[in-house]
């Protein structure tokens, strides 16, 4: 990127609300440049991705940038290009919504166990009589798949569920939807930012 190019970034995102979807801040980001931008979506979730490292590994924009210009070289040479790809690189780590974007990801993250995705394989079971010839009954069972992350190693554990099951998690995730609905207008009545993550 040409240093123009840096500075409309710069200003870009330094205009954004602070948020934790990178799909909003990408569409804030576009909607201010005003013009097409080429891999605008990958190069804020990089720059979310980088901010996110350096402020949970509590290091400096500018130490971060130069261990990443650094990189490009050799142990006892830095690469051509190296300060300048520093000095451009500090001015978009520090554009303040990606700075406190990362604090708050960093405050959501500091968990032993984090959730990473959800799956449900549902299928049948046949209940055979005693000798074993003849299927007396079926049921339906459902195999949830829980993918997380513990103390930063992947990890899954499968729980097997009915009907019954599905409908009490359900009401469980309703009453979260609800909690959560309630506690949303609280914190606009105070003031305070809120993090969407939606």
């Amino acid at each position: 990127m040409s240093n123009a190019e840096v500075e409309e970034l710069h200003a870009a995102l330094s205009s954004a609300t602070p948020t934790l979807s990178i799909k909003a801040l990408t569409a804030h980001t576009q909607t201010a440049l005003k013009k097409d931008f080429p891999g605008l979506g990958d190069i804020v979730q990089t720059l979310a991705s980088m901010n996110n490292a350096r402020v949970g590994a509590d290091v400096s924009a500018r130490d971060f940038a130069r261990d990443v210009a650094d990189q490009f070289g050799s142990r006892t040479e830095k690469p051509p290009g190296a300060e300048t790809l520093e000095r451009k690189l500090v001015s978009l780590l520090d554009a303040e919504p990606l700075v406190m974007s990362a604090k708050a990801f960093d405050v959501q993250h500091e968990y032993e166990r984090l959730f990473i995705a959800a799956r449900i394989v549902t299928d049948t079971r046949t209940v055979f009589n005693q000798a074993g010839n003849e299927a007396v009954g079926t049921m339906i069972i459902h195999n949830l798949n829980i993918k997380y992350s513990e103390n930063g190693q992947f990890k899954e554990v499968f729980i097997a569920m009915d009907d019954s099951d599905i409908a009490k998690v359900r009401r469980v995730l309703d009453r979260a939807e609800t909690k959560s609905a309630t506690l949303e207008k609280l914190i606009e009545k105070s003031g305070v930012r809120y993090f969407d993550s939606k």
